[in-house]
């Protein structure tokens, strides 16, 4: 049987129930202990109770307050992309994180998302933090995992390789690692 829990755990608990908040149906991957976790997830809740947005050169991503990360924008702007390597399932870097179900009006023409659309990736786990990059996304959970999207040259994604892909793939290199913020850059 598993070790009774304390006070304060039974607190943070009944907040998140009461609250609707997303926990974790086992201990996640580096952590000590419920009582760290639960904490983590009420500030988590705290940063998720406030909308955000992030802008790269042709997508914006939206948060909104109850974690749902949206996107709009083109994912391959005329012109702009064609040195970069294509991904196979639409021939662009995915910068908007849901390439299945998105079809360009035409070759070479861009792939337009308005108004904004859900990330279907990631409906399942309330998302905390966002940033826009010029050639990807990143988004943080609500549980402090990292995930990137979008082009993979140079390694920008963290897969430990250039490939890109166009839906919201787990950083595994951070797996058990609390993330707080991400920061996409240029």
């Amino acid at each position: 049987p598993p070790p009774p829990r304390s006070p304060v755990e039974e607190a943070l608990r009944a907040r998140a129930e009461a609250g609707g908040w997303w926990i974790p149906a086992s201990l996640p991957e580096g952590e000590s202990s419920w009582l760290s976790m639960l904490a983590w997830v009420e500030t988590a809740v705290e940063r998720r109770g406030r909308a955000s947005t992030s802008a790269g050169a042709h997508h914006s991503l939206l948060l909104d307050s109850r974690g749902a990360l949206l996107s709009a924008g083109t994912e391959r702007p005329r012109n702009h992309f064609a040195h970069l390597p294509a991904s196979p399932a639409d021939g662009t870097p995915g910068l908007l994180g849901h390439t299945q179900g998105v079809v360009a009006p035409g070759v070479g023409a861009p792939t337009l998302v308005t108004p904004p659309r859900a990330v279907a990736a990631l409906c399942a786990r309330p998302v905390v933090a966002v940033s826009a990059g010029r050639h990807h996304s990143l988004a943080v959970t609500a549980d402090g995992a990292a995930y990137s999207w979008g082009n993979g040259r140079e390694g920008l994604l963290g897969h430990g390789d250039e490939a890109s892909t166009g839906v919201p793939r787990l950083i595994e290199a951070l797996r058990g690692v609390r993330v707080g913020a991400v920061a996409a850059g240029r």
